[in-house]
């Protein structure tokens, strides 16, 4: 299986069923690898342990602060390569929090939000 095969796997939140493999929704593969990559930092360099903004579970919110932060990065790179400040090269999940509609999507960041600044109060 190569990696665009391990891709094509999705998760959509506003189509039923959520799971599906026609190459609509977020990457599960890509959302797995993320949190792969931010537990083996965790390891090497024990970021969890030097979050500043949070005295308790600081853990936990370094592992939900991975979604908001990797929404940002997609779109910082994506409009590195465009010149475009709203590039069209863009994933899934930034064009729906990116879009003026409202969607699941914003509401799950909102409650995402909502969750690790009252874990950090």
């Amino acid at each position: 299986m190569n990696l665009s095969q391990l891709r094509r796997y999705r998760l959509n939140f506003e189509k039923f069923p959520y799971y599906n493999d026609q190459n609509n929704g977020i990457a599960l593969f890509d959302l797995i690898a993320s949190f792969v990559g931010a537990y083996l930092l965790d390891i090497s360099f024990n970021l969890s342990k030097r979050l500043p903004l949070c005295k308790t579970n600081k853990q936990l919110v370094y592992y939900l602060l991975v979604i908001p932060f990797g929404i940002i990065i997609h779109h910082i790179i994506a409009h590195l390569r465009s010149g475009k400040l709203f590039p069209e090269e863009i994933t899934y999940l930034n064009k729906k929090i990116i879009s003026l509609q409202p969607n699941i999507y914003h509401l799950l960041l909102i409650i995402l939000i909502l969750y690790i600044m009252n874990l950090c109060t």
